[in-house]
């Protein structure tokens, strides 16, 4: 096959030098095309090598128009439920607020809170709604109740 190969390349070289035109066309053109098709196919490879170790390193650079590393996150902490059963019993000018603490899971998981419950509650309360949110009252309460003190009668309290 070498030989075949010697002969081929002293064919060519003996046409280019007699100044065939449409030979020095053709090889001009078909070196050309050669020397593209091996610069993309060693692009393709250096670009296919440098993604995959983008990727095994986790950061997967700029690519279709998104440019970031890949992140996860542990969240710790959840929002519990609502509260329920809410009950008031009131006098003159206090209120007492009871209920009962949400159990702590989001869908079917119990959350971890570090071996502890709900630590305190923030009770806001006033005379305007609360959709307002103007004025009002709050206090903290470490248990599931709270007592409200210095109200006046016959206020209605939100």
């Amino acid at each position: 096959m070498s030989a075949t190969l010697r002969e081929l390349g002293r064919k060519v070289a003996k046409g280019l030098q007699s100044g065939d035109q449409e030979l020095r066309r053709r090889w001009h053109a078909g070196v050309g095309l050669l020397f593209m098709v091996v610069f993309v196919v060693a692009s393709l490879a250096v670009n296919q090598t440098v993604l995959a170790l983008n990727k095994a390193a986790g950061n997967y650079g700029y690519r279709s128009d998104s440019y970031g590393y890949q992140a996860s996150a542990t969240v710790s902490d959840y929002v519990p439920k609502a509260p329920t059963a809410l009950s008031a019993s009131v006098s003159t000018t206090t209120a007492t607020v009871t209920w009962t603490a949400p159990t702590l899971t989001t869908g079917d998981t119990a959350i971890s809170t570090g071996g502890g419950s709900i630590s305190s509650y923030n009770f806001h309360y006033g005379t305007s709604s609360l959709s307002s949110c103007s004025g009002g009252s709050s206090t903290t309460s470490t248990s599931a109740s709270v007592s409200l003190t210095s109200l006046t009668a016959g206020t209605l309290y939100y």
